[in-house]
């Protein structure tokens, strides 16, 4: 109140004298940990567009940015090792639009960031004081991936990136080495599927490492 006071005293130019009271102001976040996420595996942002939305945060506080880079629409990170990934997962040749299966847009979409470019986004998070944590799913939301490296499936494919959106059953082969060799390289953070495509490999597998007694299957995660 004395603020607004203060304030119109001012305003009709009666140019008086304006005194507030010290005080101190003691303030935190209610939450240790204030998250946003930006999808960028079914819609692509640029690399400035990123840091935008990274401004935005830091405007609002918030403390950690949940960067959803993969899923079965499109591949948005750099693996020197698997350079498929980029070359073949980073793009799909339409869109759905809205939740009309039957109608698409024509426009090929996609886009990622290189190597240099991620570390970028890491330091200029840390700048403002905000931690990224990359999400990176597996067994499921993988069909990008699987377009380039069919090899990792169940099925064997073939796979396309994926122009709708929903839930696929087509999922990453958890009892296929190279599937394994392949999660061990690139892969970190979980995601639930539907009920695994139960595969030669998975059974071999199953019982090298006894998996049965634990857990019934097939099973979502």
């Amino acid at each position: 109140m004395a603020y607004k006071h203060c304030a119109r005293r001012y305003h009709k130019q009666e140019r008086k004298n304006c005194f507030f009271p010290s005080v101190t102001i003691n303030d935190q976040p209610r939450f240790g940990y204030r998250g946003a996420m930006l999808d960028v595996a079914r819609h692509f942002f640029s690399f400035e567009e990123v840091k935008t939305f990274i401004d935005i945060l830091a405007l609002h506080n918030i403390n950690r940015f949940h960067w959803h880079l993969t899923d079965d629409q499109g591949w948005r990170i750099e693996i020197k090792k698997y350079p498929r990934l980029t070359e073949v997962s980073s793009m799909r040749p339409e869109t759905m639009v809205g939740h009309d299966a039957s109608k698409f847009d024509g426009k090929p979409h996609g886009g990622f960031y290189t190597q240099e470019q991620a570390r970028a986004i890491v330091k200029y998070a840390a700048d403002r004081h905000i931690m990224v944590v990359p999400e990176i799913d597996m067994p499921g939301h993988m069909v990008a991936a699987l377009a380039a490296y069919p090899e990792l499936g169940c099925t064997g494919g073939p796979y396309k990136v994926r122009t709708t959106w929903g839930v696929a059953e087509d999922v990453l082969c958890a009892g296929n080495e190279r599937t394994l060799k392949f999660a061990k390289e690139v892969l970190f953070g979980g995601d639930e599927h539907l009920p695994w495509r139960i595969s030669l490999h998975w059974w071999r597998r199953m019982s090298k490492v006894e998996l049965g007694k634990m857990l019934p299957l097939p099973s979502p995660y």
